[in-house]
């Protein structure tokens, strides 16, 4: 039995990004403001409705009822609909260099003034320490995925949410685990800034800053990745 390895589909990426200059310019902070919020509300409704699956179910599971709310919450709130055309939960995406095609970020933020094939990406994971769903997990399997290019590859910022199940804060648990970390000879989340509170754009925002270990492929129009800006909304039960 032969083992097959990704290889890079140029074809693919230059398909996708033709007539774009990436990164993507930047989204305004007062867009993130109202993304954040729409969420927080989306989650709250959820919360209010006594689904237990937001205690007991999987992140996909809880992903699964949130991304559709959102999608609902455009009938009553004309700002959340100027703002977003759709919000897709499980779409599959391509990686930087097209070597995976079916990556799949939890929701995509389609937004109505920018190309649909460049959405806000955000990445949702569970924290409940007693069930070892903790901040390392959420770091492999969410920071490292945005550093390494296989989301948000095109854009200079993302979005990670956590369902958080044991009461665990940002400032208690992701910014020393990343503290610790950038003081390491290798650091797999290339932290630039650790997540600092930005009351100004949501109470319960924070937003770091990583460096990016992929490069565009040649043919792409843009330089090499700038930093990518990480903004952590942790939801409480």
């Amino acid at each position: 039995m032969t083992s097959s390895i990704a290889m890079p589909r140029p074809g693919h990426i230059a398909n996708l990004t033709t007539g774009t200059k990436f990164p993507l310019k930047p989204i305004d902070n007062d867009h993130i403001s109202v993304i954040l919020s729409t969420v927080l509300q989306a989650w709250q409704e959820l919360l209010n409705e006594g689904s237990n699956v937001l205690q007991t179910g999987s992140e996909t599971e809880v992903s699964a009822l949130l991304g559709p709310r959102l999608n609902q919450l455009r009938d009553s709130d004309s700002k959340w609909a100027n703002l977003v055309s759709a919000v897709s939960f499980g779409s599959e995406a391509i990686n930087y260099d097209g070597s995976r095609i079916q990556t799949k970020p939890d929701l995509h933020f389609i937004l109505t003034r920018r190309n649909a094939n460049f959405p806000l990406i955000v990445e949702c994971k569970l924290i409940d320490y007693p069930r070892k769903k903790d901040v390392h997990l959420y770091c492999t399997k969410g920071i490292v995925r945005f550093v390494a290019g296989d989301y948000a590859w095109t854009n200079r910022e993302a979005i990670m949410i956590a369902y958080v199940r044991d009461g665990s804060t940002i400032q208690q648990r992701l910014v020393p685990h990343l503290i610790t970390a950038s003081q390491k000879n290798s650091d797999p989340q290339q932290t630039i800034s650790p997540p600092v509170h930005c009351p100004d754009i949501h109470p319960l925002a924070y937003q770091s800053e990583h460096r990016r270990s992929f490069k565009y492929l040649a043919g792409v129009n843009g330089d090499e990745p700038e930093p990518i800006s990480l903004f952590h909304l942790w939801l409480p039960q």
